[in-house]
C-alpha cells in the first residue's frame, strides 16, 4: 500500500509541475506578444478603407478575439449610394502579425486574404480566389 501512495504522490507531482510549466510558457507568450504590439490575446475591433488590385476600393471591420478574427467586407463601386450595404463575411486568424481570412458566401470559402501587419495598422498581402486568381491587397484598419 506504502508503494501505491508514492507512486500517486510522485505522479500528482510529475502533473502539478506540467501543469505549471505550461502556464508559465503560456503566460509568457502573452507578455511577449502585447509587448510586441501584436493584436493577439487582446479583444479589437478594427474598420478601415483599402484596395484590392483590379477590384478597387473596399471598406473592412473586423473584430479579433484573441487570435480568432471575424468580419465583413464591401467593395466600395459596388456599394455607392446604397444604404444597405452588400456585406461580403470573413472569418480567420491573426497569429504573430500573420493575418488569413475566408470569404465566406452561402456557407462555402470562396476566397481567402493572407497578408502581414505591417505597421500601425497598414495590413498588406495577397487576395486568392477559388479560380485561381491572385489580388494584392493593401487595407488601412485602426
Amino acid at each position: 500500500m506504502k508503494n501505491v501512495r508514492k507512486v500517486f504522490v510522485m505522479v500528482m507531482g510529475l502533473f502539478a509541475l506540467s501543469i505549471t510549466s505550461h502556464v508559465e510558457a503560456q503566460e509568457f507568450k502573452e507578455i511577449v506578444s502585447v509587448s510586441n504590439g501584436d493584436l493577439a490575446f487582446n479583444d479589437t475591433e478594427v474598420s478601415g478603407y483599402g484596395t484590392i488590385s483590379g477590384a478597387g476600393k473596399i471598406y473592412m471591420e473586423l473584430l479579433i478575439e484573441g487570435n480568432y478574427i471575424s468580419g465583413r467586407y464591401y467593395y466600395l463601386k459596388t456599394n455607392k449610394n446604397r444604404s444597405n450595404k452588400s456585406w461580403i463575411y470573413l472569418e480567420g486568424y491573426y497569429d504573430w502579425g500573420d493575418v488569413v481570412l475566408y470569404e465566406l458566401a452561402n456557407g462555402r470559402k470562396n476566397g481567402k486574404f493572407v497578408g502581414k501587419n505591417k505597421k500601425g495598422g497598414i495590413y498588406k498581402g495577397t487576395f486568392y480566389r477559388n479560380d485561381g486568381k491572385r489580388f494584392s491587397f493593401n487595407l488601412n484598419l485602426n
